[in-house]
């Protein structure tokens, strides 16, 4: 089963789990974290098979495929061990730890290919489908658009508030050919070697403040032609337009934040004055490109994100 199917499959076991009763199920935030997990993994995986197809240096999505493997176990650790579930009787004719057991063995069969190094050839060449599921559309379709972005890129639209750069460019936009019909996809892709996996990303029409797509990490969504609005770790920015048969490529890069368990970092917009996201200790956030202030201890200074980079703090 190629290796896209199974992380539906995996994400659909998680969303089942949602229904079981409270204490025998994984927290939301445990299957926000998984999903988002195996969102980052498939396209880390999908830039390997990528660079070895070309011929290029793998020793970087290698990296990265092996630090979401640990995270993915890690966050898997989490979860309601069977025995616990177990102490909880089953409705009459339902299968115990069914979901649970299966989510399980899915994930198992998922680090195994991400170990084991294969190529995801249906990834570089998908198959056509009538229908993709929306859970499978980031990863059916995440490595054509990240060839079509190295092929070729236009600047498009400046950004609005959010803190980017007076002048700047918000995206990329390129044609790609494997999009034939009415839609055009928008691409949310941060750079490797570090994982943005909980960075909230979420999708807004033009002057509306109800989000139409979310997620957290790497996106990619396909939408009808027009133009939208995208906050990163709630950084908005505005006048991204998606063209029917073209990637729109988002401007981004990561704020790496070293600091202490017990230290307080927030991130504020570049007048210093709205907050946009924070936490304790060491932190990885992603960001559109522009200037922001970075908070401790009352004081803040000024950091720059440019595309495709990790800017350390």
């Amino acid at each position: 089963m190629p290796v896209q199917e199974l992380v539906g499959d995996a994400k659909q076991y998680a969303e089942r789990l949602k229904t079981e009763p409270t204490g025998n199920r994984p927290s939301p935030e445990q299957i926000s974290k998984l999903t988002s997990l195996l969102d980052q993994l498939l396209c880390d995986m999908g830039a390997r098979a990528l660079a070895s197809q070309q011929g290029s240096d793998v020793a970087k999505p290698e990296a990265q495929i092996a630090a979401d493997v640990t995270q993915l176990q890690q966050v898997q650790r989490t979860f309601p061990s069977v025995a616990a579930e177990q102490a909880t009787p089953s409705a009459p004719g339902q299968e115990k730890n069914s979901f649970l057991d299966k989510l399980s063995e899915t994930l198992a069969k998922i680090i195994q290919i991400a170990q084991q190094g294969k190529e995801l050839a249906s990834v570089v060449r998908p198959p056509q489908q009538s229908a993709p599921l929306e859970s499978e559309s980031l990863q059916s379709s995440v490595v054509p658009s990240l060839q079509a972005l190295a092929d070729t890129e236009s600047s498009t639209h400046p950004s609005g508030t959010s803190g980017a750069t007076p002048g700047g460019q918000c995206c990329h936009v390129v044609a790609n050919p494997a999009l034939t019909g009415r839609l055009g996809r928008l691409v949310v892709a941060f750079p490797g070697g570090a994982n943005a996996g909980s960075s909230r990303v979420d999708v807004f029409r033009a002057g509306e403040q109800t989000a139409v797509q979310g997620g957290y990490g790497a996106q990619m969504w396909d939408l009808i032609p027009g133009t939208y609005a995208v906050t990163i770790s709630g950084a908005r920015v505005e006048g991204v337009t998606v063209q029917s048969g073209h990637d729109t490529r988002v401007r981004v890069g990561i704020l790496r934040v070293a600091a202490g368990g017990s230290t307080r970092v927030d991130l504020l917009d570049a007048g210093g004055k709205a907050a946009l996201t924070g936490g304790y200790g060491a932190q990885l956030i992603g960001l559109p490109v522009g200037t922001f202030r970075v908070q401790v201890a009352g004081q803040s200074e000024a950091v720059t994100i440019q595309d495709g980079k990790i800017t350390d703090f």
